[in-house]
């Protein structure tokens, strides 16, 4: 038996994982971009600067994507929770 999901639980759900995602990248981007950013330009690295934050920036983001993934599918959802079942 299927189950349709409407767009009231869709837009529940999308809003849990897209919260969680923004701000906890938001302070991560933030805190670690401060600190190595603090480190290279007192060593004197201004040139790689941008690289180097952009690849710490890739490597911290797809961590914290998968925690608000399941921390948002973990969660109710107007009354329901999101399981997934096995196709038989």
């Amino acid at each position: 038996m299927k189950y349709l999901i409407g767009y009231g639980a869709t837009l529940s759900i999308w809003w849990s994982i897209f919260w969680r995602f923004v701000l906890f990248n938001a302070v991560a981007g933030v805190t670690i971009g401060f600190i190595f950013g603090f480190i290279q330009s007192s060593v004197g690295r201004h040139e790689a600067l941008s690289f180097v934050n952009i690849g710490l920036g890739a490597l911290v983001a797809i961590p914290i994507g998968i925690w608000a993934v399941k921390a948002a599918l973990s969660k109710k959802h107007r009354g329901c929770w999101v399981r997934l079942v096995a196709e038989e």
